[in-house]
């Protein structure tokens, strides 16, 4: 993963963002930290719902980077004292990413609309280019753990009620919550058919 980044262009800014959603489903929160050179510029978190899927919470890490680094545009170049031409915006959730690269007209998701506005915006605040990468989690790479335990306390400990609920999420609570029951279902009819009869 290391010397995959390598390979790239070298970026002025690196966002690294991820998400976190207690069983994929509840609680959600967003980290991300802003990186120039391998040092840690800013860092942030959010929440991102009440009842929040995985692929919101890794929206939102998105949004809420790239949004910090437009309307912090003219602080950010001054602490890099040099001109920001490439920033890469890294994250783990291939998902995201999928959706994304369908481009800014094909994204019914609000939320996906929003991201696709803020790559723009960013983009326009520092006159950069800005490329969005797939890091593996969990793989050592700095930025990204850093945004993985930012977007854990997000959402252990920021306040959701302000976090608005789609019907995306919405609707991955009720599949999760159905699948879930069906489970029980079937591990209760096979422990009552393994008992002895008397």
């Amino acid at each position: 993963v290391l010397e995959t980044l390598a390979t790239l262009l070298v970026a002025d800014l690196e966002l690294f963002t991820d998400g976190s959603a207690d069983g994929g489903a509840r609680r959600g929160g967003a980290g991300y930290a802003i990186r120039h050179r391998g040092k840690t510029l800013r860092v942030g978190r959010a929440a991102a719902g009440a009842l929040c899927s995985s692929y919101r919470a890794e929206l939102t890490a998105m949004l809420k980077s790239l949004e910090h680094v437009a309307r912090e545009a003219a602080d950010i170049r001054a602490e890099c004292a040099a001109p920001i031409k490439e920033i890469r915006l890294c994250s783990d959730s291939q998902s995201g990413i999928r959706r994304l690269a369908r481009g800014a007209a094909a994204q019914r998701d609000p939320l996906a609309r929003r991201v696709w506005a803020a790559l723009h915006a960013a983009a326009a605040a520092h006159g950069a280019h800005v490329t969005v990468v797939f890091v593996c989690g969990h793989a050592g790479v700095e930025g990204n753990e850093i945004a993985d335990k930012l977007a854990g306390e997000a959402a252990a400990t920021c306040p959701q009620e302000h976090a608005k609920v789609d019907l995306s999420s919405a609707e991955a609570v009720c599949r999760r919550h159905a699948h879930l029951q069906q489970e029980a279902e079937e591990n209760k009819a096979r422990t009552r058919t393994r008992e002895p009869l008397a």
